[in-house]
């Protein structure tokens, strides 16, 4: 059986522009990032950003328990993450 190298194949010659921060990336968990990205027939938004917004879900979830607001905040910001 002939194995296949998902990160070579393209979507009609289309090869999606990676993010520096994932283009340039050493760790081991970035790597398997950078291959998964470039097998999507899109690009995807710098690992930095995504962070970012991860963050702001977050504080956005931390607060909605502070002020004991479940629904809909709680239910809202949680919604986000799936």
């Amino acid at each position: 059986m002939i194995g296949l190298e998902l990160s070579r194949l393209t979507l009609n010659g289309y090869e999606p522009l990676l993010p520096e921060d994932i283009e340039h990336a050493t760790d081991r968990y970035m790597l398997k990032l950078k291959e998964y990205a470039r097998s999507l027939p899109y690009t995807i938004e710098p690992y930095a950003r995504t962070l970012e917004m991860l963050n702001f879900i977050l504080l956005r979830l931390t607060q909605c328990i502070e002020a004991k607001d479940y629904e809909p905040g709680f239910v809202q910001w949680d919604s986000m993450l799936s």
